[in-house]
């Protein structure tokens, strides 16, 4: 192999073509291959940015959606304990307006203007959770 080489080097001083590639049409093609493979490239990473601004506008979307989504679930995760807060709270007002409505015959007159401040007071209440 070495002595192959020795020729085409003597060959190549004789012709006073020391050390220079021949220009032929695979150097040719190998040079277009080389800058349609950066071209390729730069589109690439053109398209890539493109649908990259694109698709994180869509996400960052999504993700406020589904955040606002997660707050209304825990809203209404915490709904029946307030709403069965609020009916234990009218069940007892209800029971107090009885009692009151009983202890109204039962006591003297002078009871009779306190009671009558408490069931005041009680059927606002009752308007306030009716709210």
């Amino acid at each position: 192999m070495l002595g192959l080489e020795k020729r085409v080097d003597a060959i190549r001083q004789m012709q006073g073509d020391e050390g220079v590639e021949p220009e032929g049409p695979a150097r040719a093609s190998a040079n277009m291959g080389i800058m349609l493979a950066l071209v390729a490239m730069l589109v690439a990473v053109g398209v890539y940015f493109m649908v990259e601004g694109k698709y994180s506008a869509k996400m960052s979307a999504y993700e406020s959606r589904i955040s606002a989504v997660e707050a209304k679930a825990a809203e209404a995760m915490n709904a029946p304990k307030e709403m069965a807060r609020k009916v234990i709270v009218a069940n007892t007002l209800g029971e107090v307006s009885q009692k009151v409505d009983m202890l109204k015959g039962q006591l003297d007159a002078s009871y009779q203007e306190r009671l009558a401040r408490i069931e005041q007071d009680i059927k606002s209440m009752q308007q306030d959770l009716a709210k």
